[in-house]
């Protein structure tokens, strides 16, 4: 059984669900997929580094795609790529973006994981800056593992002057769905459940 979280760029994973990846990864394998390198905004290098230091503050692995920044579609060659990752790590859980979202990358890695997960146990979306109409269902508690998401967050320097990755907007969202399930003083993480075979 592995965790398999779908990345469009580097970061996302580490915005929308890396609270939840540090606590499942006590119990099985997990493989963060970064479609892209995120040479936009900023050098490969740079970005590919940062995005392998912040795995392994959890000690999850990387896979590369290496997909053009601003114009990943789905389409064969990328559906069938993530889908060979997802049967070589027997992933049972895939984490992926949301459906709603503003940025093309992000929309793009939605589709090309439902097409490439048709026979993956559970499918989890997360939210990003860029998601809209985000209707979650399925929480998290990462009271304990928010301290990890905030250093990983901080591994990616050359994105410092993103405000969506500022600490204290990542606590107060997290505070803030603690707060919608009456948890006053805990921290969540929330998805969208696609599918879920038990």
């Amino acid at each position: 059984m592995t965790v398999l979280a779908v990345s469009p760029h580097p970061d996302d994973v580490e915005i929308g669900c890396f609270g939840t990846l540090a606590r499942l990864i006590a119990d099985e394998p997990v493989v963060i997929v970064i479609m892209t390198s995120g040479a936009v905004r900023g050098s490969t290098e740079d970005r590919e580094r940062e995005a392998l230091e912040s795995a392994r503050l959890i000690g999850a692995s990387v896979e590369f795609l290496r997909y053009p920044d601003g114009s990943l579609e789905q389409n064969a060659d990328t559906v069938g790529k993530v889908r060979a990752l997802i049967q070589h790590h027997r992933a049972t859980t895939v984490f992926a973006p949301y459906s709603n979202d503003t940025h093309q990358d992000h929309a793009a890695a939605h589709g090309i994981v439902v097409a490439s997960a048709a026979h993956t146990r559970e499918i989890l979306l997360y939210e990003t800056p860029s998601t809209f109409r985000f209707v979650p269902d399925v929480f998290y508690d990462i009271t304990a593992t928010l301290p990890i998401k905030q250093k990983a967050l901080a591994e990616f320097k050359t994105q410092a002057d993103r405000p969506y990755l500022d600490a204290s907007l990542v606590d107060a969202q997290a505070r803030y769905f603690a707060l919608r399930l009456h948890q006053k003083g805990k921290a969540y993480e929330a998805f969208a459940l696609f599918r879920s075979v038990r």
